[in-house]
């Protein structure tokens, strides 16, 4: 699910895969061939994913940088 927020919309290379359970939220760029997968979270300003990268089922992006959901205290 790709989101607005505060007038940003996520821009998304065309080659990239985005799952239909993921959200994608507000100032974020998802590079070529990028994937983000069942239930992601790129939802932080700024954020990117770079050509090619992965975003794991259920982790988050925070910034340049994937998190995962059990085994970090940023993620809330």
């Amino acid at each position: 699910m790709l989101v607005e927020h505060r007038g940003m919309r996520p821009e998304v290379d065309s080659s990239a895969w985005v799952a239909p359970t993921a959200v994608v939220c507000g100032d974020v760029t998802i590079g070529a061939d990028a994937r983000i997968l069942w239930n992601a979270g790129v939802v932080h300003v700024n954020s990117t994913v770079a050509a090619g990268g992965v975003v794991p089922i259920g982790w988050v992006v925070a910034g340049d940088e994937a998190l995962p959901p059990d085994r970090d205290d940023r993620v809330i």
